[in-house]
């Protein structure tokens, strides 16, 4: 048990020297001042339970160099989270600018395709079967044998397909 007198001898005697000894390990004086005072105010609120074993000053030094490495390693995690959040901010931000994935652009991207199927749909008779068949990959023969014609007329029958598109959707694609 360490009564207030005692406690204030320690404190007299061990929070400069204290203070210098982790200024050396963590560099920043109101650091230093932060834990030693914390190490203090610990022993005080445990003043019943604390009992020092051999001396004081092995069991204060010990307690303010691991809490120094402690507030070293705690502000290492921090570092490394302020670089994750950095580095996720910078490729979302990346995503942001790339053309491919602007939300904007997906959505302009989106309205001209919802154009260009309704364009597609208002082609009407033979003109829509070869442009859809086509577009679905298929030769000018394959699209020929299927609908029982001949392959020019399948160029024919697309040249008026793209025609009536580029009217309908303009040609600001």
């Amino acid at each position: 048990m360490i009564d207030k007198n005692t406690f204030e001898g320690f404190f007299a005697d061990y929070y400069f020297p204290l203070r210098n000894h982790a200024q050396k390990i963590v560099g920043r004086i109101e650091t230093a001042e932060n834990i030693v005072s914390g190490l203090f105010a610990n022993i005080w609120e445990n003043r019943e339970a604390t009992v020092f074993h051999d001396s004081p000053k092995g069991y204060l030094y010990t307690g303010v160099t691991n809490a120094c490495l402690k507030h070293l390693e705690h502000e290492k995690v921090e570092r490394n989270y302020h670089m994750y959040v950095q580095t996720m901010y910078e490729k979302s931000d990346r995503l942001w600018m790339n053309e491919d994935h602007n939300p904007e652009n997906m959505m302009i991207a989106q309205e001209k395709m919802n154009e260009f199927t309704q364009a597609i749909d208002a082609l009407q008779g033979q003109c829509k079967e070869v442009f859809v068949l086509r577009r679905s990959g298929l030769s000018y023969q394959e699209i020929a044998e299927k609908l029982h014609t001949t392959p020019s007329a399948v160029g024919v029958q697309l040249k008026r397909a793209i025609e009536k598109l580029r009217k309908s959707i303009g040609n600001n694609w």
